[in-house]
């Protein structure tokens, strides 16, 4: 046996070495070894040449290109439309079959050389990768693809109240991430730019002084290459005068050994108050609370009591005076002296 092999029918056969067996083995099969084969079978009476056969090479098919429309070298902005498209190629013309997969998973119903996302969602960040496959393997292209979303708040401002003259603060925080960190920001004031004297960063707004004129609703707002968002707004109330009294306490006529309370209502926008009682103009020890319980009723909580109300700015308003009556049962402080009265004559007796 000898085969042969030649690369065009008009070229002249040449042998291949170390092939006198039935059976023809090349052992890494190339390019350059496609073309016409044949056998001459030889004995002692004669050689038989066997037709020739056509051998082409196969290749895994070739991504020529893989690009992205628009760019995403820099990262694409969430909600944006993206569009995916490859060059592939199978050098030995054989089918092939296209798989595009998100993150290792495979893409359904996407099997062309084109990927369109309408709307690049958060989710998608990660990888893209074109598989193209034929009996030979399979061949893969990656892109990186990172998805920038506009800012988006880990913590609002928070409410404040504030004492006339005093400071006040307000902070937010936005979420980082790897790309598209935000690179402005804008304190605002009732809606509009905050333009006066605080002092702003990008997380924090410092006040110092504050007036009446300085209450309102403060947020921040944030913004990427990708778009603007606002923190939720807090309020800023600053507290200029003492508290409000909404209810004054009221006076208690009871008798004696009974229960009875006088109370007081009032705020102060939102600020912690303190109580402190007073009975005919003597404080009361021990009564810091918005109301005295009396639980049983002495001759000597007798009295006009008031209370002066206190907010965290140590500004106060006084109640008006309540009075506290106790009623007591009729006692006799003597007796009755015996007397002795002639007849017709005009009794007196005095209590």
């Amino acid at each position: 046996y000898q085969w042969f092999y030649r690369k065009d029918v008009n070229e002249t056969p040449v042998p291949v070495a170390a092939s006198n067996s039935p059976i023809l083995q090349l052992a890494s099969f190339t390019q350059a070894d496609a073309g016409h084969y044949f056998v001459k079978i030889t004995n002692s009476i004669g050689e038989v040449e066997s037709n020739a056969v056509l051998v082409t090479a196969e290749q895994v098919p070739q991504i020529l290109f893989l690009q992205s429309t628009p760019s995403i070298q820099s990262g694409i902005c969430a909600n944006t439309s993206l569009q995916l498209n490859a060059s592939v190629t199978s050098p030995g013309g054989t089918a092939y079959t296209l798989t595009w997969q998100q993150n290792g998973i495979a893409v359904s119903g996407q099997t062309t050389s084109q990927y369109t996302i309408p709307a690049v969602s958060v989710t998608q960040d990660g990888e893209i990768a074109l598989l193209a496959t034929n009996a030979c393997g399979t061949t893969t292209e990656k892109l990186d693809i990172k998805v920038i979303d506009r800012p988006s708040f880990t913590l609002n401002p928070l409410a404040v109240s504030a004492c006339l003259n005093g400071p006040a603060s307000f902070t937010a925080r936005v979420q980082e991430t790897e790309i598209g960190n935000p690179s402005g920001f804008q304190w605002l004031k009732d809606g509009i730019n905050y333009s006066g004297a605080g002092i702003a960063s990008r997380d924090q707004l410092l006040l110092s002084g504050v007036q009446v004129t300085d209450a309102g609703l403060y947020a921040l707002r944030s913004s990427n290459i990708c778009g603007i968002a606002t923190s939720a707004a807090a309020q800023l109330t600053v507290i200029a005068t003492g508290p409000q009294i909404t209810q004054q306490p009221a006076s208690i006529s009871s008798c004696l050994g009974t229960s009875d309370r006088i109370a007081v209502s009032a705020s102060s926008n939102g600020s912690a108050l303190s109580y402190a009682w007073y009975k005919n103009g003597n404080l009361i020890s021990g009564q810091i609370g918005s109301d005295i319980v009396f639980g049983s009723l002495t001759s000597s909580d007798a009295g006009a009591s008031s209370v002066v109300v206190t907010n965290a700015c140590n500004l106060s308003t006084t109640s008006n005076a309540s009075q506290v009556i106790v009623k007591e049962r009729v006692a006799l402080t003597q007796t009755i002296a015996d007397k002795q009265l002639c007849v017709g004559t005009e009794l007196d007796a005095d209590i």
